[in-house]
């Protein structure tokens, strides 16, 4: 027998839900978006986003998840012969040039970026980024690595929201520059600006997108 067309599965419901939010969120802005947004779009119940995501913050918190993931595969895959340092300095590139090249990008991040912290929050941060705060632990110790992460985080929910508000006066080369010296406050001056250099020569190489909500890198 033919399954009525408005029942959903659990796996379709999910789909149908997540897709709106990237619709939504493209075209209106993660805190523009109501409730009602995403369930007139994906044709589902209140009850149905509750759940299966509890809140917009864990259906936001999927799709940035997703993202940064996608960098840091891109960063093994295409940048293979570079050092870990090197690939995470890459991939804060690759990010800053994206909120620069992409608006819908920049607003998502900068609107996420900015949610309250909690300490769920914070260990959640370490977790997403354990490449990095091993990466940054083996460099200057566990203590000081996590008191630099919290920095980090704290940093983000400001400088993003920054970055979108004020990008017609700010340039690509100086917000990676700056991200970089709060980021590896451990390195000496010299290495980390030809790290930079180095890496900026590398992502010249590439041709980085954010289309349907997922970051595309592909060799010019």
């Amino acid at each position: 027998m033919a399954r009525p067309k408005e029942y959903l599965t659990s796996t379709e419901s999910k789909n149908r839900i997540m897709d709106a939010c990237k619709t939504l969120f493209t075209e209106k802005g993660y805190k523009q978006t109501t409730y009602n947004d995403i369930c007139n779009l994906a044709k589902v119940h209140p009850g149905t986003i509750t759940y299966h995501f509890g809140s917009k913050k864990k259906m936001a918190a999927i799709l940035y998840n997703s993202l940064v993931e996608s960098i840091y595969r891109y960063e093994d895959d295409l940048f293979a012969d570079a050092d870990d340092l090197q690939k995470l300095i890459i991939g804060n590139g690759i990010h800053i040039k994206l909120l620069f090249s992409d608006p819908s990008y920049c607003r998502f991040s900068s609107e996420y970026s900015s949610e309250d912290l909690s300490k769920d929050d914070l260990s959640h941060y370490i977790s997403l980024s354990s490449k990095a705060f091993r990466a940054t632990r083996d460099r200057i110790g566990e203590k000081r690595a996590r008191l630099l992460f919290m920095a980090i985080k704290g940093m983000d929910t400001y400088i993003e929201p920054y970055i979108y508000e004020n990008i017609d006066d700010l340039t690509y080369d100086e917000i990676f520059s700056f991200i970089c010296e709060v980021y590896y406050p451990y390195l000496g001056q010299s290495e980390l600006n030809e790290r930079i250099e180095k890496a900026m020569k590398r992502m010249d190489q590439f041709d980085i997108r954010f289309e349907d909500f997922k970051i595309m890198i592909r060799r010019k």
